[in-house]
């Protein structure tokens, strides 16, 4: 389904190196794109893209990780920072809360585990007693930063509640969504 964009109207046209921030043109209706049920909550939320030649493209982990790479090899890349960044109220139905509640648990789980292995391999060291290898290396590379990756990648799925992608003159969002939402969008009053 393709929406229209519009420029954030409270941050305006970005400076030069700035990300663009955008809206949708017209209030998403009180059903949820991804299942077509009825919304039982409205949540802004920010989705996050990078810019590419075909549009907008949402940031992931690996396309963190390869921008990454490519500053690491001195490429053409300067930043890591999303170059388009899209405001909305989501309408989210039962069925999007409960994967995002999991998700977030998860990443707390991951990061709450790595820092009692660093406290634990710092108190061993205190202590003078040598930390078994194992220990040593499920902080490096286990958990910084292989673990850390995966847990940004958990709260970023928890954070995602729709899958769009931004046309490259950034007038229209392409979103997948529920036929039900697709209807509901094409019956909606125009303000």
């Amino acid at each position: 389904m393709k929406l229209g964009l519009a420029v954030h109207p409270e941050i305006g046209t970005p400076a030069a190196g700035s990300p663009w921030h955008l809206v949708f043109a017209e209030d998403l209706p009180d059903i949820c794109a991804a299942h077509g049920r009825d919304c039982v909550e409205r949540r802004a939320e920010q989705l996050t893209f990078y810019r590419t030649r075909r549009g907008g493209r949402p940031v992931n982990l690996l396309r963190l990780v390869l921008r990454i790479v490519q500053i690491w090899r001195l490429n053409s890349v300067a930043r890591t920072y999303p170059d388009i960044v899209l405001h909305g109220e989501w309408p989210l139905c039962p069925a999007c809360l409960v994967p995002a509640r999991i998700y977030r648990a998860a990443g707390t789980a991951l990061i709450a585990l790595g820092a009692v292995n660093i406290v634990a391999v710092v108190l061993m060291v205190a202590a003078h007693i040598r930390p078994p290898a194992w220990l040593v290396f499920a902080i490096f590379p286990g958990w910084l930063p292989l673990g850390l990756l995966v847990s940004m990648s958990l709260f970023r799925g928890g954070e995602t509640f729709v899958r769009a992608r931004i046309a490259p003159d950034l007038r229209a969002a392409d979103i997948v969504s529920h036929p039900r939402f697709d209807e509901a969008v094409a019956t909606a009053p125009r303000s």
